[in-house]
């Protein structure tokens, strides 16, 4: 798996495979599912990633567009805010 995060947008990409992205599936307001011809799931984007991401320890592998296995790193899920 590869991921890349840009920085301007605030977006991290994650490709489970290298075939086209034919569709677009939105499942949440900050979740975007890329699928292929097949209908299998190409890849991920997450949108607010800097909100999303409580913790992001491999943030400077993401700047330099290295390919990362998520596996080793605990993703934190985002506290819910009173208001």
């Amino acid at each position: 798996m590869r991921v890349t995060y840009d920085e301007q947008a605030d977006a991290v990409y994650c490709y489970l495979t290298n075939r086209e992205a034919v569709q677009t599936i939105q499942v949440s307001r900050d979740i975007l599912v890329d699928l292929d011809s097949d209908q299998n799931v190409r890849g991920i984007s997450i949108l607010s990633a800097s909100r999303i991401f409580l913790a992001v320890p491999f943030a400077d592998a993401l700047l330099e567009d290295q390919e990362l296995d998520l596996g080793e790193w605990p993703l934190l899920m985002p506290m819910a805010h009173a208001g």
